[in-house]
């Protein structure tokens, strides 16, 4: 049976355990936790417990000795590459296909590339390494702040896992200094911009993207991801509730479906708007014409689905963003991002005295703040009254 304490030492908890070999000899054994005295015991009676088994398991055949500081020779010498790559496959099964090949890209692509070139273990690893690495990633590929904190995530998480290995005793990345978010002025198009924008996208392909995104502010996986099944032409409303997504793959770009949305508040039950339901029964006559004219060519992969080409094909994400830069530039109108005319949704339903809540619900976005934080600076009504309403308190005040 192994017997074991905690016992303080030059201001750290050391494991002392105490237990008999297969030659019955008494075997007395330090670890360190490498925790500090100072608010850590529950921490260190946890690493005691789990010594205690793990030694007890040794000594019942379980684990051999030797074994074991072979491999504790290899995770004190791991690479910090390696383990970021060790890691990476770990969370894989807990990751959307969308947010794995995110991480894949930003740790094969930025992060092992720059830590080949200057290799580190991962018991090593400090919070200078880490902010010199983010200071040569912004210089060398011109990141914003936005990218770096993307960065900043994963570097993060790894450690935070390392950390639970005990291979480091802190998380570095938290001491380093994050990189702060930038503030964004978004781009848009005024109501005079956007009813030139709908009179001259009439007829073609794009014509439904930019209506949905004008209209209700959706993303462009939200449009992608529309099925008839969310419309309810009884009820009049349309629900938000399925995405397509693209990501790049070892080189391939694939679409990703989801039935599901960004976030929670995503998912939204909103007005069918009669201009929308007549546009929408339009679509829905005219792909069962295409279908009869196509025959056997005709796709039922997609049949659900409401944005179809000719042959019952869904529109492909980049399709869009691709034909909208090139509508506005053949135009020669402002250039703005399909992705502004959610934005450009926005600015027009504060323009028109909709509350920031409303709006929030409005786009799904997850919460009040994120609205805030993007559309306060247009917010010039709520301001007005605001300070009308101060000029009217110390006017009266004065009488």
């Amino acid at each position: 049976m192994v017997a074991g304490h905690l016992q303080e030492k030059k201001g750290r908890y050391y494991v002392v355990l105490s237990y008999k070999d297969r030659q019955n000899k008494r075997i007395t054994k330090w670890i360190s936790t490498k925790l500090p005295v100072k608010n850590n015991k529950k921490k260190a009676e946890q690493i005691l417990n789990e010594y205690k088994t793990k030694y007890q398991m040794m000594i019942e055949g379980n684990i051999n000795e030797q074994n074991e500081q072979v491999e504790n020779s290899r995770l004190e010498n791991l690479l910090f590459t390696d383990f970021i790559q060790d890691w990476l496959e770990l969370v894989k099964p807990n990751l959307e296909k969308t947010s794995y090949t995110s991480y894949h890209n930003i740790i094969h692509k930025r992060i092992i590339p720059y830590f080949e070139k200057n290799p580190i273990r991962v018991s090593d690893i400090r919070a200078y390494h880490i902010q010199k690495f983010y200071q040569y990633a912004q210089m060398k590929y011109n990141l914003s702040n936005t990218t770096l904190i993307r960065y900043h995530a994963n570097i993060r998480k790894a450690l935070q896992y390392a950390l639970k290995l005990k291979l480091v005793t802190t998380n570095e990345a938290d001491l380093v200094e994050k990189p702060k978010k930038q503030q964004v002025v978004y781009n848009y198009y005024n109501d005079r911009e956007i009813v030139n924008l709908l009179e001259k996208v009439k007829g073609l392909k794009i014509e439904f993207a930019v209506i949905m995104a004008v209209y209700y502010g959706l993303r462009r996986s939200e449009i992608l991801g529309l099925k008839w099944e969310a419309i309810d032409f009884e009820d009049k409303t349309i629900t938000i509730k399925h995405t397509i997504t693209e990501i790049k793959e070892n080189g391939k770009v694939k679409e990703v479906e989801k039935n599901r949305t960004k976030n929670k508040g995503s998912y939204r039950i909103l007005p069918l708007l009669p201009e929308i339901e007549e546009y929408l029964l339009k679509m829905h006559k005219s792909q069962e014409e295409n279908k009869k004219i196509a025959k056997s060519s005709w796709s039922d992969e997609f049949a659900q689905y409401i944005y179809l080409d000719e042959l019952g094909v869904r529109t492909k994400p980049n399709y869009i963003t691709q034909h909208f830069n090139m509508f506005l530039k053949k135009n020669k109108m402002k250039m703005i991002r399909f992705h502004d005319l959610r934005h450009s949704c926005a600015s027009l339903l504060i323009a028109n005295g909709i509350s920031l809540k409303e709006i929030q619900l409005w786009l799904g976005h997850s919460d009040y703040s994120t609205t805030a934080n993007i559309y306060v600076h247009l917010d010039s009504a709520s301001k007005n009254n605001t300070a009308s309403a101060i000029s009217n308190a110390i006017s009266k005040a004065n009488f």
